[in-house]
């Protein structure tokens, strides 16, 4: 049933004020709102977004390009104005009052923005039909109560089209209501209101009768054809809909009406008529306008306080449990106000000690309000009608709405009931209809009254809105808070029995309604003067029936009645003076007889001191419509016109005979007086003959009262019963609906599902669970952890206490005894009160998704492999391309340290030095890049065997002492007696002590200390390196390992290097199973690297040099073979200066002519050639006999593993990386010789 809440008079602003709502993704749909919006439409525009409190916004710079009208962000008080656009502020809440927006800071942020529906509703209640509502772009519900809001009171409402909002979740949450007039793309809304306010200007509704203009004969015919429609229009409703709005107010019905001419473009009520009869569809529309059910929770809050604080005390005052509270909630809508007052009882109920049940009956004449109500699911907006504690206590989150819980809905019955109608509710506590009675005519406010007072307890009370009172019919209820609008129903007032005044449906409606004849004033009738004279003009008269009970009298009969002491009677003959009763009595008697009029004789009276005569009328009349017989007595009264002296003459001249004459006139008298006393004394015992009857026959009445009230006691829970009946009904079949939701959704998916009780009892399964378990249908009941299944799996018990311990989903991927691969899922079975009644299992096959993943990961594996493969390439090719120059830079200063003038020339051999060094430094850079890269994806290759620690940190510090003795820094070594033998790769174990001892070179300035120091333990070999350099930044230490980090000052990179040695030496220490620890005091405090080593005893350890004699070459003869000639000349310089005898060849097939005149005693050659690789080369040395026993060297820029296994694999017989040092090429020569 319609609701509203009144008591604010209408806005006077003379235009419209249209209301957008957004949020997410609203600026862009305002922009093409605005941009499709004339400058002047006469309607002001006010933006509530929502905004973060935390921040300034500029959304009225960014709207103002797009619009010619003044776009102001509102931050006090402001007077709207028309072609204006207002932008809310950020922290702020805003409101219209008339012709003024208000804001007010927000004092905490909403868990759930209303901040939209807060302003619609202000906007709906000062400007009602001038209201526009606009829903934009946004998520959650915000704004669909308001929006509500706005329809009720007349207003226009949009939204914009959810296929093209960014977010669409405001615009559904909208159009959800029912209560959305138009549904557009936001660039069609502007011009779809400047059509809606043209045509609101002609719109011609029938006048009230004071402002007709009864002159104008077009006028007249226009307001008559109206009437006219509005009377076939309200037929073509109650005929097709079964709704009968009779009793509704004229004013309401045409407000109704008249949207509907707005929204459909029409301008008259005939046009709308036409309309209707060629649009059925039409009809549900204008029904569903006229039955707009808009409520929300505790709405006029300091009602249901007063309500909360003065009435439910007295309710439950000493109840117990067998008496439950009853409480009708009458025209309750969609239930917000039902909900509200259960909430309160459920409060009031928990303070009491017995917690006293109560039930709550709703009802409506609206069933898709009543379907609403029962669903009891509401938008999160209501977040600002409720407050956070009754929120927790009584709903339940879902999704962007709220529900109110199982334990509140059933407490409330809700059914379809018409409370003109349809037989009260009874033994009633309280009964809430607020809103409602304002609509509806005097006649039925007056019918619901009392039926309402019926349908109470003595005492009970009864809740109105705050537009409403109970004093239409006097003496039923007592004010007990007027302001609250609560009354209470009077103990001692008894009501006849309230009986229905409109069928529920189109049968037995009067042809003419009430509600379209024009309240106010009526015509001028002449009937009616006519009617007033002869009151006034006319002999006094009595209506009596045929018992001579007076039914009516007119004005001035009074006069000749008189009431004496004791119980009144309303018997004409006993309240008519005495001496006209005689007179009359036989009057009365005759016209009944003859059914004619008789006059009776004239009476002579005497009063206030004058004499008149009064001539009385008997006058019998049957009225048909009352079908009954009655008697008009009229009194005439007549002046003594005998009184005179002609008079007196007479008398004098006729005395004797006129004695006699009274004489015996006066012994009639007497022997009539004997009659009457006789006959009086006979009707007195008659009278109590009567009284003993009457007795009778009031206690037959009091049983047939006490009979009638049974029965509508029994109607009444009859219709408690229906209620209940009603409410089972819907739930059954909503039950029913979702089982056989829920069975196709078990025979439809092809997942396997179990559901288990807290006792892992199966309660129901899907037909894909007996793949995984030995189940059948016999197997309901039973316990699952004795049904056998084909799950490599036997952690099933201890998952099912995890999920019921935890309350979480537990997941599994099981493999199954024929191959198949599940997805098992243990999740808590929540009822909707939030209680855990056991589990739900799942088992979905993935059989193929692994397969996919396998081939996926193997694809993706041998992508990663090719990617390595080609970094690998890419590294090789760069560290030969690399090394290449380097080699022959490495060669040339070789070749300058050996000349003899370079000995005597110490520039010249610190120069050649200086060249080695930084050809080994940047050989050494290369180096370990290219093993981080193979130590990364575990292709460095590492070959065990053990190595003497102690001679290779010897070796190494030999080698940077004298550079320590140039930059005067004092270098320390300490070393053990006996050797140091570790299983280690040689190669790898030379990376690590050079690059921590080259990194103490490198961060320690002149003059400064390092110390070397190897020492042992039972089971490891521990090697410290400590300088006093430049020290370590305590908050780098911890990456100090990482690649490319130099942690020790902001000018380290200064000092040269990529930082990739120490991370080099953390994996290559970590690959041989020992740790690497870094320490510093702090920046300029020096740093410790100490490396341990596990160590191996009794073995014979590998120095890695081998010493060979100055003259091991003389008279050598070897083949050099390179492309590059620079190199081999520089070489061939080298090799000869130790007394060999070199021949070079710069390609393959040169190196094979050679070899066929001069057979060499060792071959140098070079693997990347044109032409002729080495690899090919040294494979066509190896095919001939004669040179099998030649020894060969590879010389290349590739040194990965597979480069130097390639090599040896071809024929080679050793592998030399380039740059390649005159000293490592002699000991590796001088190795081969000595085989």
């Amino acid at each position: 049933m319609r609701k509203q809440s009144g008591g604010k008079p209408p806005s006077r602003l003379p235009f419209p004020v249209v209301g957008l709502g957004a949020s997410a993704g609203g600026i862009e749909a305002l922009k093409v709102f605005l941009e499709a919006l004339p400058a002047r439409t006469g309607a002001a525009f006010v933006v509530v977004l929502h905004l973060s409190p935390e921040h300034s916004s500029n959304l009225s710079a960014v709207l103002q390009p797009l619009t010619e009208m003044p776009v102001r962000q509102v931050t006090e008080t402001v007077t709207i104005e028309p072609n204006h656009v207002y932008v809310i502020a950020p922290a702020l809440g805003m409101t219209m009052s008339d012709d003024e927006l208000h804001v007010e800071k927000k004092e905490t942020t909403d868990v759930y923005a209303t901040s939209i529906d807060l302003f619609f509703r202000s906007l709906a209640a000062a400007h009602r039909e001038r209201a526009v509502g606009i829903v934009l772009s946004g998520a959650g519900s915000d704004g669909s109560v308001g929006i509500t809001r706005i329809k009720e009171l007349g207003g226009i409402t949009l939204a914009q089209a959810p296929a093209e909002a960014e977010h669409s979740s405001m615009p559904h949450a909208a159009i959800a209501t029912g209560m959305i007039d138009f549904t557009l793309p936001a660039s069609e809304m502007p011009q779809r209101l400047l059509d809606f306010w043209k045509n609101a200007k002609q719109i011609r509704l029938p006048a009230e009768p004071e402002g007709a203009d009864e002159d104008s004969e077009t006028n007249r015919a226009f307001s008559e054809s109206n009437e006219r429609a509005l009377r076939e229009i309200m037929i073509i409703l109650r005929t097709r809909t079964a709704h009968d709005f009779r009793h509704y107010k004229r004013a309401t019905v045409l407000r109704r009406i008249e949207r509907r001419l707005q929204v459909n473009g029409f301008t008259d009520l005939q046009q709308y008529r036409d309309y209707l009869h060629v649009h059925p569809e039409e009809t549900a529309a204008l029904l569903q306008d006229m039955l707009i059910s808009v409520t929300n929770f505790f709405r006029d809050k300091e009602a249901y306080e007063a309500l909360r604080k003065e009435v439910l005390p007295i309710v439950f005052r000493n109840r117990t449990a067998e008496e439950p509270v009853r409480v009708w909630a009458a025209g309750c809508a969609t239930g917000e106000e039902a909900y509200s007052i259960a909430m309160l009882l459920q409060e009031a109920s928990a303070q009491t000690s017995e917690h006293v049940p109560f039930q709550v009956f709703a009802t409506d004449i609206d069933e898709r309000a009543i379907n609403i109500a029962r669903d009891g699911l509401y938008p999160e907006s209501i977040a600002a009608d409720v407050d956070a504690v009754r929120m927790k206590q009584f709903f339940s989150k879902e999704g962007a709405h709220f529900r109110i819980k199982k334990e509140l809905r059933e407490r409330v019955l809700f059914a379809l009931h018409n409370v003109l109608s349809d037989p009260p509710f009874s033994r009633l506590d309280l009964v809430c209809c607020r809103n409602l009675l304002i609509y509806l005519d005097r006649e039925a406010q007056i019918d619901i009254l009392r039926t309402f007072h019926f349908a109470l307890r003595p005492g009970g009370h009864l809740f109105l809105g705050t537009s409403e009172a109970a004093d239409t019919v006097g003496g039923l209820f007592a004010v007990v808070d007027k302001k609250a609008r609560i009354f209470r129903a009077n103990v001692a007032v008894r009501t006849d029995t309230p009986l229905p005044i409109a069928a529920s449906g189109a049968h037995g409606v009067r042809p003419t309604l009430s509600v379209l004849q024009p309240p106010g004033k009526r015509k001028f009738s002449f009937g009616d003067l006519h009617q007033r004279l002869v009151e006034q003009y006319a002999p006094p008269s009595v209506l009596v029936n045929r018992d001579s009970e007076i039914v009516h009298l007119s004005d001035r009969a009074g006069r000749f009645l008189h009431y004496a002491g004791g119980e009144p009677s309303h018997n004409i003959l006993a309240a008519v003076r005495p001496e006209l009763r005689l007179e009359l009595r036989t009057a009365i008697y005759q016209a009944l007889q003859t059914q004619h009029s008789v006059e009776a004789r004239r009476v002579r009276m005497d009063r206030e001191g004058r004499s008149f005569f009064v001539n009385m009328i008997a006058r019998p009349v049957h009225d048909d419509e009352a079908n009954a017989d009655f008697i008009l007595v009229l009194f005439d009264e007549v002046e003594d016109s005998m009184v005179g002296s002609n008079g007196a003459q007479a008398d004098d001249q006729h005395d004797p005979i006129i004695a006699q004459l009274e004489r015996e006139l006066q012994r009639t008298k007497e022997q009539l007086q004997a009659t009457i006393e006789q006959s009086e004394t006979s009707t007195e015992e008659l009278k109590a003959s009567n009284e003993e009857l009457q007795a009778i026959n009031e206690e037959l009445r009091s049983a047939t009262e006490e009979l009638e009230t049974s029965k509508e006691e029994l109607q009444s829970i009859n219709e408690e019963l229906t209620t209940v009946n009603a409410e089972l009904k819907a739930k059954v079949e909503e039950t029913s609906k979702i089982n056989d939701d829920l069975q196709n959704l078990i025979t439809a998916n092809d997942i396997g599902t179990i559901f288990v009780d807290r006792n892992m009892r199966i309660k129901r399964f899907t037909p894909r669970a007996t793949d995984v378990f030995s189940i059948i249908s016999s197997d309901v009941g039973r316990s699952l952890l004795d049904i056998t299944h084909r799950l490599e799996y036997d952690r099933l018990a201890d998952d099912a206490a995890e999920a019921f311990d935890s309350l979480r989903l537990i997941e599994r991927e099981l493999k199954s005894t024929d191959g198949r691969w599940y997805l098992a899922r243990f999740l808590p079975y929540r009822t909707t009160e939030d209680r855990i009644d056991g589990a739900v299992l799942s088992f979905v096959d993935i059989t193929s998704r692994r397969a996919a993943e396998e081939q996926l990961r193997e694809a993706g594996q041998a992508g990663l492999d090719e990617v390595e493969r080609r970094r690998d390439e890419f590294l090789a090719v760069v560290s030969h391309e690399l090394k290449h120059p380097l080699n022959l830079i490495s060669a040339s200063a070789e070749l300058i340290a050996r000349a003899p003038d370079a000995r005597q020339n110490s520039a010249i051999s610190r120069a050649a030095n200086t060249i080695r060094r930084t050809v080994m430094g940047q050989a050494q850079i290369i180096d370990d890049l290219l093993d981080m890269s193979r130590l990364r994806t575990g292709k460095l290759s590492i070959t065990r065997s053990a190595v003497d620690l102690k001679e290779v940190v010897q070796r190494i510090s030999h080698t940077v002492q004298e550079e320590a003795q140039r930059n005067n820094i004092d270098f320390r070594l300490s070393l053990p007696d006996e050797p140091v033998a570790i299983n280690a790769d040689l190669t790898r174990i030379e990376q690590v002590v050079w690059n921590l001892v080259s990194n103490a070179m490198k961060f320690t300035d002149a003059n400064g200390k390092i110390s070397v120091e190897l020492t042992l333990d039972e089971h490891a070999a521990r090697l410290s390196v400590s300088d006093n350099g430049i020290g370590i930044d305590a908050s780098m230490l911890p990456q100090i390992f990482n690649m490319f980090q130099q942690g020790r000052t902001n000018t380290a990179a200064k000092r040269g290097g990529l930082g990739i040695g120490l991370s080099l030496v953390k994996e290559l220490v970590a690959v041989h199973g020992g740790r690497v620890d870094a320490h510093s005091d702090g920046l300029g405090l020096g740093a410790t690297f100490t490396v341990e080593l596990p160590r191996i005893v009794g073995a014979a350890a590998d120095a890695g040099g081998a010493a060979y004699p100055s003259t091991f070459l003389n008279g050598a003869e070897i083949l050099l073979v390179d492309d590059d000639t620079e190199t081999v000349e520089t070489f061939k310089l080298l090799l000869e200066m130790e007394g060999a005898s070199v021949a070079v060849a710069t390609n393959g097939e040169q190196a094979l002519e050679m070899l066929d005149s001069t057979p060499p005693s060792l071959i140098l050659s070079d693997l990347g050639m044109p032409g002729m690789s080495g690899f090919e080369f040294i494979e066509a040395v190896r095919r001939r006999p004669e040179l099998a026993h030649v020894k060969a060297v590879a010389l290349s820029g590739f040194g990965r593993q597979g480069d130097v296994e390639d090599a040896l694999h071809a024929g080679f017989d050793a592998h030399l990386t380039k740059p390649v040092m005159l000293d490592a090429l002699l000991s590796t020569i001088a190795r081969l010789r000595a085989r």
